[in-house]
């Protein structure tokens, strides 16, 4: 379940044992629910400080206005906010060194499609280069954190988790403690989150404060359902089993019309608060005018444009009074809610927790004393999520510290294995397994019958933001925030990157736009929309085009230690490109990629073509200069080599499980997409 998400990495996987769990009534070790608690936090710190600075700050943050910064003066902005180590002058003036030799060889890579230059960025050269230093250090540090999601799960990203408990046996004995949590890995899982704790407090948010500093006036855009409709289902258990409100380190509750008096209790089992509508989305029900609970939801594709202009292939501008979205409009209570950091933070606030209350008049303050209805927009989503990245990194130090204490204690249970026979399990069981993701309220539903799954229903957190109109022609959060947005330029809209941004966006099928040039017999394809999404990701296996609408189809790998490039369209034929890791070929090699071919190409129509990938630019999809090649496409998605054989699917190529287990294989690996077999 988890593989729903690949971001914020361990969410779906834990939404859905604790939806099993409620169901068959299991509970979970002490240890096991701290070890979540750490697990679930090391990912808040982490994908809010990725969110901040590789997908949020260049919206306010002009990279090539870097270039013209006083390092000097840098170095004295930077000490005058923050005590980091990392912030002389020289070190600023060879990162702006290396920045123009970066940008003066075209090769822009995460910077290549900003609007540089745009009259929205507010801050000073200098000011830009410190926060471009900050992005590349946030880069490089942030692979660091999630280790300790490695050491608890075994991996990372989709870590392991199990029901009733966590997958981390405790050994503190020397001998039999391969692969078990001991003493070594304890240290280790401590000197990150120090690092963790100094790197937010001391740059992520001095950073934020500063920025902030010059988008005061963001203060009042953005705000949408915010001041009125909010939402947070609360997580991290203080004590297992215990999921009262009470218990819960992160609030719960609703907001409803702006009444901050009174904080609503959420019930995710009762029929009439959590609803789905598919009135204007590209699904079916009976009764369209009606919602369903997630107990009853049904997921039923129904792509009708209507009264769009264009095809179905290319949407060129959507009819709002028709079927517009592929995702469904959940209410609770009948009312569209926005859920996230910022939900979780004015609920906390008016709560009067401490630790939510005193951090955001701290922000408050710092920013002039503006008043607490700043929260209300786009600025104040971006701060709320910084203040939650810090909240979390300091949690996360207190619950190792409790962990230590319990082994110490000689407490080392991580599982509860009393229920795992399906025997002692009832004829009929319904359960629901919530959690508050990085994004905000996700919850997976579960109804078994005769000891297999008879429905599942999953309501995601952008699913809530970003829902279109309901029968009653509520808009959801991300429709609400857009309205009367200032932008300079509609032709780069700026503004409407920064509105949606804050709310952190995940959607596997969203919209994109495909620049592909015509060189040297390539063919040209333009705009490509939410509903071709999965053709274009994926454009080379015809039976991905008979995947259920919405989403991808097959991810393949070519053989192990072959390195996937990019698709394109040649001369009027899909093509893959690969080369081996190194980025050249041996003559072994070769003879790997030809059986690839022949195993695959001819019965799937692709040509596979042995390139040299010896830089980013050409693995991410741009060009092959030694080839000519502009690619038009994405790169193949999957990890390799094959990490197990239950990977390898017997339906599409029996013979390569057979005979080629040992050189890799194909291996699909986008298990909920729901595939249906070709020829």
């Amino acid at each position: 379940m988890q593989r729903i998400c690949g971001v914020c990495t361990g969410v779906h996987a834990l939404a859905s044992v604790r939806a099993v769990e409620n169901a068959l009534k299991i509970e979970i070790p002490e240890n096991a629910n701290t070890i979540r608690n750490i697990m679930h936090l090391t990912l808040y710190s982490q994908d809010h400080l990725v969110h901040f600075y590789h997908l949020h700050a260049l919206d306010w943050v002009d990279v090539v206005s870097a270039l013209s910064a006083d390092p000097k003066a840098t170095s004295e902005l930077a000490q005058s906010i923050s005590s980091w180590p990392l912030s002389s002058p020289g070190y600023f003036r060879d990162l702006q060194n290396r920045l123009k030799k970066f940008v003066e060889s075209g090769q822009l890579g995460p910077f290549r499609n900003g609007y540089w230059g745009h009259p929205a960025y507010k801050l000073p050269p200098e000011a830009n280069l410190m926060a471009v230093a900050h992005y590349l250090e946030a880069l490089d540090f942030q692979k660091e954190i999630v280790k300790i999601q490695t050491i608890f799960g075994g991996r990372n990203p989709h870590p392991n988790w199990l029901v009733g408990g966590v997958p981390s046996p405790i050994n503190m004995d020397a001998a039999g403690a391969v692969g078990a949590i001991n003493m070594e890995r304890l240290n280790m899982v401590g000197r990150i989150i120090d690092r963790t704790v100094e790197f937010i407090d001391n740059v992520y948010i001095p950073d934020l404060i500063a920025i902030a500093g010059f988008y005061k006036d963001w203060a009042a855009i953005g705000g949408g359902l915010s001041s009125k409709f909010l939402m947070s289902y609360g997580d991290l258990p203080i004590k297992a089993n215990d999921y009262s409100p009470a218990n819960m380190m992160m609030p719960r509750g609703a907001i409803i019309d702006g009444n901050l008096n009174e904080i609503q209790d959420i019930d995710l089992d009762a029929l009439d608060q959590v609803q789905e509508f598919v009135t204007h989305s590209w699904y079916k029900y009976g009764d369209e005018q009606t919602g369903l609970h997630p107990y009853e939801g049904e997921t039923v594709p129904n792509f009708d444009i209507g009264g769009a202009k264009g095809t179905k292939t290319r949407i060129e501008a959507v009819d709002e009074s028709s079927k517009y979205s592929w995702v469904k409009s959940p209410r609770w209570k009948g009312h569209a809610m926005e859920v996230g950091p910022l939900a979780r933070y004015v609920i906390g606030y008016v709560k009067g927790i401490p630790e939510f209350k005193d951090p955001t008049d701290m922000v408050l303050a710092k920013l002039g004393g503006v008043p607490v209805t700043a929260l209300f927009s786009t600025l104040g989503r971006t701060a709320a999520r910084g203040l939650e990245c810090s909240w979390a990194a300091h949690k996360l130090k207190d619950e190792f510290n409790k962990l230590v204490a319990n082994i110490k204690a000689g407490d080392t249970a991580t599982a509860n294995m009393a229920n795992f026979d399906p025997s002692t399990w009832a004829k009929s069981a319904k359960g629901h397994g919530f959690v508050e993701a990085p994004r905000g309220a996700l919850c997976h539903w579960i109804d078994i019958e005769d000891k297999k799954i008879k429905n599942y229903q999953c309501v995601v957190p952008t699913t809530w933001n970003a829902s279109p109109r309901d029968p009653a022609g509520k808009i959801g959060a991300y429709e609400a925030a857009l309205l009367d947005t200032p932008m300079h330029d509609p032709e780069q809209p700026l503004e409407i990157l920064r509105t949606i941004h804050s709310f952190d966006p995940c959607l596997s099928v969203r919209d994109a736009r495909a620049r592909y040039g015509r060189q040297r017999g390539h063919e040209r394809q333009g705009p490509v929309r939410s509903d071709a999404m999965s053709k274009m990701y994926h454009p080379l296996t015809p039976v991905s085009n008979r995947v259920r609408e919405g989403h991808f189809g097959e991810a393949i790998l070519p053989p192990a230690g072959v390195q996937p490039g990019p698709i394109y369209v040649r001369r009027g034929h899909p093509t893959l490109a690969l080369g081996d890791r190194a980025g050249h070929h041996r003559a072994g090699r070769h003879r790997v990629l030809h059986r690839f071919a022949a195993a695959f190409g001819r019965r799937r129509g692709v040509r596979v073509v042995p390139v040299r990938l010896d830089s980013l630019h050409a693995l991410c999809g741009g060009d092959d200069p030694r080839r000519g090649v502009r690619a038009a496409a994405v790169p193949c998605a999957g990890r390799w080599p094959p990490r197990a054989p239950d990977f390898l699917d017997p339906v599409l190529e029996p013979r390569l499980v057979e005979g080629d287990l040992r050189r890799g294989a194909l291996v699909p690996v986008h298990r909920q997409a729901e595939r249906v077999r070709g020829p």
